[in-house]
């Protein structure tokens, strides 16, 4: 993923958040942390959607703001 987060291609980076919303099936916490971390490095929110999508919406959210997954 981290070579890929800031290709240009749409798609390209649709794939990279369904590749990191299918990791966060099995480790929350660790990918949670890196998609915030994503966010603070500016990534396409295309990226961030797509990884936090299968999120319930408070868990979501604490990640879109940076806050504790606790998920």
């Amino acid at each position: 993923c981290e070579r890929l987060v800031f290709d240009r291609e749409r798609l390209v980076l649709t794939a990279v958040g369904w590749s990191l919303k299918d990791y966060m099936r099995f480790d929350r916490v660790r990918i949670g942390r890196y998609v915030r971390r994503l966010r603070d490095r500016g990534v396409s929110s295309t990226v961030t959607l797509y990884a936090v999508r299968d999120l319930r919406r408070p868990a979501r959210e604490r990640v879109l703001k940076g806050e504790a997954p606790n998920l």
